[in-house]
């Protein structure tokens, strides 16, 4: 090597004494760059020498005849420069490799793949070629011998030769005349012989009639296994073909040519048998010993194949076998259906021919239209690779593909949900963080998910396979940080456009909105479940970590909610998504707002939206109580007149009508439900203005109507205690009259319960709760109570006096339950 090409250019800045990218060629042979495979030693310790630093004399000269300009003062040590430098090599074959190799390891898979499942099946029609071959050639030269004798005639016609010769030469005159003998014939036992033996040579060239129509259909797939076009339609096609094969059972139709062979044996063996049966006992016995032996060796080796499918003992008769025993048993159990169903056998035969003549149908639909659409090829394809692939990398391209295409009625993808379920749970570690690299597989995953749950109804269940409930909390809480802020600005994005749309770009981009916004309610829940679940309904998180959206941020989904007034589905999902806005909004789309939420709690709206409006108005309490902070007047009129009837009707239609209807299912006590509706109202009776509307409205009543079917173990007695203590104080005659409706046997129960869930529930740590202690006490104060049961009231007023200290929370509370407590220590 050239020393001048060993010492760099001094005028050159520090960034230029690296290797370049562009000029890391690797060793040549003919003059022409190539990269390499490896990276050898040599080749190594050469690079290293070219771009080492100056040696220890070079050093020292510099240092005599100045400072060297070689590296600045920043420069690297010589062991870190070699490191670099072999990182950088690295990383510059790995670019050159992957892009030009990709493509060719994916066709030489996919060319291994296929010759692999050529050979296999090209080297059984082989076999069955050449066996048939040789039994025909076999059963033939047998078939010629089992015949009518024709020695009888020919002796008679030699011995009339004979004759007339002697007589010829004696001169004796010919005067008699000499007939022929009449052949035998067929006997019977030779007609059923010769039936055997031919029925088998039919057998056995109609096998390899089949195999060479097999090898016909093999040459046919292997010349057109790929197609043209890009790797990604190449590969589409792969799987479409082989999609083709599994549709019209190619594998049974060739395992059936053996099973012509099996057959053809079998007949062979019986005609044989029974033919030297009349020949030659003796020899009879071996021929007929062999066969039955051989055929109780297969059926023993068949049925023992039947009975387990890991049996090594599997043959084509194993597989045809099962597949009429499968038809069998559909055919038996349509018939027992029908049957039941319609009594008649006649039915059940015109039900049966139905069926037929569709499934002909579809079939004459199928061969006239042979080409599938691209959604079903890539539909295919997806299920391919989550049924043989375990790389989560693969997983992950499957799964990001899954919310982009239409999924046909009849696709397994049931059967494949755990696969992207497990690979889910899988991104997180075991805390039930988001693991920093696998934030793109999780949102790939649960998005197919989510998106099986909203379009195919796929019961994938919640989170009832995770290990831990920490860690489960933990999941669901990640997961709704990371896609409910990444669906909202989609469908924020898709919202926004509407304005600018019309005609069928409009009609698009609104399936588009809606879709997107029912993805983000999906997502709301903790698990994989429908976004018309009631878990979302009620339970649903519709805010993340870190949330710091402003009422304005909502104005787009208020605009939503009410362009799409007529779409039951879209102001359900949207009401939810606006639960989390907790108020009425930004003043110039309040009134909208306000009057859609009545509109959905209409007694003509659907259940699902009556609920979504309720649970809206629910998580907005603190601002809807606190009446006397809104300014615009319209607003507090529809507040006090609209709302609270609506509320009623919202949770039970039958009964704000005054009826009751059977098949209502909201006359009954729901605990989500009347959660939702106890908290609400226990936030209005915090005003009296509200209070005086709220029994105006009878809402008092409907309260009551609910200790009949008391939850001691939910939060609901301490809702309603707190709603009697408020309205005794803001309306006397109104709580009198309530407190005489509720029983003598109601009432300890009522407060008992009350101070308990406040213990249970740790109400006592939640700010509106513990607002309602005094409403408690209020309400504790009114009837007269067991001793029994008081005493358990004093213990448990004193562990809430206790817990409230503690945490050092409204002194002037805590001091008005420690008197009360004083109080009943008293009594």
């Amino acid at each position: 090597m050239d020393t001048d090409a060993s010492v760099p250019d001094r005028s050159v800045n520090k960034a230029t004494c690296f290797p370049q990218l562009n000029d890391m060629r690797y060793p040549q042979a003919d003059g022409v760059p190539r990269p390499a495979r490896s990276l050898s030693s040599q080749s190594l310790a050469a690079r290293r020498a070219k771009f080492a630093p100056p040696s220890a004399q070079s050093t020292l000269d510099s240092e005599a005849t100045g400072p060297s300009s070689y590296f600045p003062s920043d420069r690297l040590p010589e062991h870190k420069f070699s490191t670099l430098f072999e990182i950088l090599t690295l990383w510059k074959r790995e670019q050159m490799m992957s892009d030009r190799d990709s493509g060719r390891y994916t066709k030489r898979s996919q060319h291994n793949m296929t010759m692999s499942f050529w050979k296999h099946y090209d080297g059984d029609m082989d076999i069955v070629l050449i066996f048939s071959g040789l039994f025909s050639a076999v059963n033939t030269a047998f078939i010629t011998t089992m015949g009518p004798d024709d020695a009888t005639t020919t002796d008679a016609l030699l011995t009339q030769i004979i004759t007339l010769m002697v007589m010829n030469s004696h001169g004796t005159p010919i005067t008699d005349n000499y007939p022929l003998p009449v052949p035998s014939g067929y006997s019977n036992g030779q007609v059923w012989f010769q039936t055997l033996a031919y029925a088998s040579l039919s057998f056995s060239l109609l096998a390899a009639f089949g195999a060479v129509l097999g090898k016909q259909w093999l040459r046919f797939y292997k010349l057109k296994r790929f197609g043209s076009g890009s790797l990604e339609d190449r590969g589409k096609s792969r799987q479409q073909k082989f999609d083709g094969l599994e549709a019209w059972h190619f594998d049974a139709v060739l395992q059936t040519f053996p099973v012509l062979l099996e057959i053809s044996l079998l007949l062979f063996g019986i005609s044989l048998s029974s033919y030297v049966w009349t020949q030659q006992r003796t020899i009879t016995s071996i021929i007929i010993a062999t066969t039955v032996l051989g055929f109780l060796f297969y059926s023993c080796t068949l049925f023992a194949s039947l009975l387990s499918p890991f049996c090594p003992f599997q043959t084509p008769a194993t597989l045809i076998l099962r597949m009429t025993g499968a038809f069998m048993w559909a055919g038996s159990m349509f018939f027992k259906k029908n049957d039941k169903d319609l009594h008649t056998l006649g039915a059940s035969f015109r039900s049966f021919l139905r069926g037929i003549t569709t499934s002909i149908s579809k079939l004459v639909q199928r061969l006239l239209n042979p080409k599938p659409s691209g959604d079903s090829r890539t539909e295919s394809a997806i299920l391919w690779v989550l049924a043989t692939s375990t790389d989560p990398d693969d997983i992950t391209t499957a799964a990001s593909l899954i919310p982009t295409i239409t999924w046909s009625s009849n696709s397994d993808i049931t059967s494949h949900c755990q696969r992207l379920r497990d690979t889910f749970l899988a991104c997180f570690d075991a805390e039930g963080r988001l693991r920093p690299s696998a934030g793109d597989r999780a949102v790939a995953c649960g998005q197919a998910l989510n998106h099986l749950c909203l379009t195919a109804s796929l019961p994938i269940g919640d989170d009832s396979n995770t290990r831990t409930a920490s860690r489960q909390l933990g999941i669901w809480r990640q997961w709704r940080g990371v896609i409910l802020p990444r669906s909202f600005d989609q469908c924020k994005a898709f919202a926004c456009q509407l304005s600018a749309l019309s005609g069928r770009e409009r009609v698009r981009c609104q399936a588009d909105a809606r879709t997107a916004l029912r993805m983000m309610i999906a997502a709301a829940g903790d698990g994989f479940i429908g976004p018309d679940h009631d878990s979302i309904i009620w339970r649903g998180q519709f805010t993340w970590t870190g949330d710091c959206r402003t009422a304005t941020d909502f104005d787009w989904l208020v605009d939503y909610l009410v362009s799409c007034s007529q779409d039951h589905t879209a102001m359900g999902d949207a009401l939810l998504a606006l639960s989390a806005m907790k108020g009425l909004g930004t003043r110039d789309r309040a009134s909208a707002y306000l009057r859609a939420l009545i509109s959905a709690m209409e007694s003509s709206s659907p259940r699902r939206l009556r609920y979504a409006a309720l649970r809206a108005v629910s998580d907005s309490r603190l601002a809807l109580a606190n009446i006397d902070a809104i300014e615009d007047e319209n607003i507090r009129h529809l507040l006090l007149t609209k709302i609270s009837p609506a509320l009623l009707t919202a949770i039970c239609p039958a009964r704000a009508a005054g009826c009751r209807e059977e098949d209502e299912p909201d006359v009954h006590f729901n605990y989500w439900r009347d959660d939702a509706y106890l908290r609400f109202i226990m936030a209005l009776t915090s005003n009296t203005e509200w209070c005086k509307r709220l029994v105006a409205d009878r809402h008092i009543g409907y309260c009551i109507s609910i200790l009949n079917n008391l939850d001691e173990h939910s939060p609901a007695p301490f809702h309603l205690a707190a709603i009697f203590g408020r309205v005794r104080s803001s309306s006397p005659d109104a709580a009198r009259a309530a407190f005489e409706a509720v029983t003598d046997d109601q009432f300890p129960s009522l407060v008992k319960s009350a101070w308990q869930a406040a213990l249970d529930l740790k109400l006592y740590d939640e700010a509106e709760c513990i607002s309602a202690f005094p409403a408690i006490i209020e309400c504790t104060e009114q009837k007269d109570i067991p001793a029994a049961d008081l005493e358990d009231i004093r213990k448990n007023v004193g562990l809430v006096m206790e817990k409230l200290k503690r945490r050092k929370k409204c002194p002037e509370i805590t001091s008005s339950i420690q008197d009360y407590y004083t109080r009943l220590t008293k009594t």
